[in-house]
This record gives structure tokens, sequence and C-alpha cells, in this order.
């Protein structure tokens, strides 16, 4: 969906996105409060997050 939207991909958004998730799901959606399962949702989060971003940066330099 995100490659064809033609949404741009970055350095930024590889390395900050996911972090961000993560503080997102951990502390703003109380994540913490299930303890290792709020910890391993997050992690898995912001895991799929980078893994997303990587895979719009390969896409993009297959197709220039």
């Amino acid at each position: 969906m995100i490659f064809l939207r033609q949404v741009q991909d970055s350095i930024f958004k590889i390395i900050f996105s996911p972090s961000l998730k993560f503080i997102r799901a951990y502390f703003f959606r109380l994540g913490f409060l299930d303890g290792k399962e709020g910890w391993m949702i997050a992690r898995w989060s912001a895991y799929a997050t980078y893994l997303k971003y990587t895979k719009l940066k390969r896409l993009q330099k297959d197709e220039s």
C-alpha cells in the first residue's frame, strides 16, 4: 500500500519511526501495565515498523 501511494522513505523514518512506535505502544497505550507481554507487543510492533520502511526503501531502490 505504501509503495503504491508513492510514499517517500528516508533514513529518518527508518531510524526514528520504530522508536516512536515502541514508545507509543509501551507508554502511551499503557503496555507497561501488561508486564512482559506488553514489552513484547511493543517490541514486535516497533520491529514490524522497521521492516516496513526497510522494505519500502528496497522496493524504491529496485524500481529506479
